[in-house]
C-alpha cells in the first residue's frame, strides 16, 4: 500500500498508509546545523576576502591576507556543496519505519507490528534536548517511552508531527 508523507521533523517522516500513520526515519544524514555553519564560514570568509582584496589593490591591504581569506571562503563552499548533496542523497533514501499509530485497531505498534500500548494510553511530551534550545517530542506509555522527534534550531520543529498526533493519542483520543 502507498504511503503519503503528511508531516516531517529533520530526519523524521510521518506518512499515512491506509488508516494508519507511519513514523519513519529518514536515512542519516549531517543536520540542518552543518549547513548553517558552513555557508555562514563561506559567507564571512568570502565578504573579507573582497574587503581585503579591494584594500590591497589600493595599497591600504594585506594581498597574503586576500588569498588566505577566499581560500578559505573556497574551501568552506565547497563543504557546504558536499553537506547540501550527501544531504539530498539521504533524503531519496527510503525511510525505515520505527512505530505505527493504528486508529483502526486502537493500538501504538513497533516496526515489527508487535502492540506496544493502546493509543489511549499513549501521551505526546514535549522534552528539552541536551545542547539545544528546540524541544524533542517524546511518546510515552505505561511501560515506556521514546523520543520520536527533535527538533532543531535551524531546522523543523516538533510542532507539526504533535499537532498530527495528537487527535489519535490519550484519553481523548478521536475513535474511528
Amino acid at each position: 500500500m502507498a504511503s503519503t508523507v503528511i508531516a516531517t521533523c529533520n530526519e523524521q517522516v510521518l506518512c499515512r498508509r491506509g488508516d494508519a500513520l507511519v513514523l519513519a526515519r529518514r536515512p542519516s544524514a549531517p543536520g540542518p546545523t552543518w549547513v548553517f555553519v558552513a555557508a555562514l564560514l563561506a559567507g564571512i570568509a568570502g565578504v573579507n576576502g573582497v574587503i581585503q582584496s579591494v584594500l590591497a589593490a589600493t595599497g591600504d591591504g594585506h594581498p597574503l591576507a586576500a588569498a588566505v581569506l577566499l581560500g578559505l571562503a573556497a574551501l568552506a563552499g565547497l563543504a557546504l556543496g558536499r553537506v547540501l548533496a550527501v544531504r539530498r542523497r539521504a533524503a531519496a533514501g527510503p525511510p525505515v519505519p520505527e512505530l505505527v499509530f493504528d486508529p483502526g485497531a486502537g493500538v501504538l505498534r513497533d516496526a515489527d507490528g508487535r502492540v506496544i500500548a493502546a493509543l489511549a494510553d499513549v501521551r505526546l511530551e514535549r522534552r528539552m534536548q541536551l545542547g539545544s534550545s528546540s524541544r524533542a517530542l517524546a511518546c510515552a506509555w505505561p511501560s515506556g517511552s521514546r523520543v520520536i522527534a527533535r527538533g532543531n534550531p535551524f531546522g523543523e520543529s516538533v510542532d507539526t508531527i504533535a499537532e498530527t498526533l495528537a487527535p489519535l493519542v490519550g484519553p481523548a483520543a478521536k475513535r474511528p
